[in-house]
């Protein structure tokens, strides 16, 4: 659990403040709706709250007290591979200048660098 737990609090950190880039310099969009909202209200305080979120699970960790339960793992398994699909969105974006075209082929791209993310977190922290 300890390696989920930390891949989680890499990936919400890495997608927070390329979120946040690609936010502010109109590059992408949100898809959540409660954090679009809470962007266009106040950006500094979304980036704020990204943070937070990280920082919550980095306490978690600190103090060792990670919750060991089956529905948490799943939960977090879910996460991490969420997360992972939006990091290689983002990656992938922000290398290809966000020219990115919708097709099978580009997604097949980003679902083996989603995969390929998702096997090296499982083999380095897991």
């Amino acid at each position: 659990m300890y390696g989920l737990f930390l891949s989680l609090l890499i990936l919400n950190g890495i997608d927070g403040v390329l979120t946040f880039i690609g936010l502010k310099f109109n590059m992408i969009e949100e898809a959540n709706p409660l954090m679009s909202l809470l962007f266009t209200h106040n950006p500094y305080l979304f980036l704020i709250i990204k943070i937070t979120l990280s920082f919550l699970l980095l306490i978690f960790l600190i103090r060792k007290q990670i919750p060991n339960t089956r529905l948490v793992k799943i939960l977090s398994i879910f996460a991490i591979a969420s997360y992972s699909y939006v990091t290689c969105l983002h990656l992938v974006g922000f290398i290809t200048g966000f020219n990115i075209k919708k097709g099978p082929k580009n997604q097949s791209i980003l679902i083996f660098w989603t995969a390929l993310l998702l096997f090296l977190f499982n083999k380095i922290l897991c």
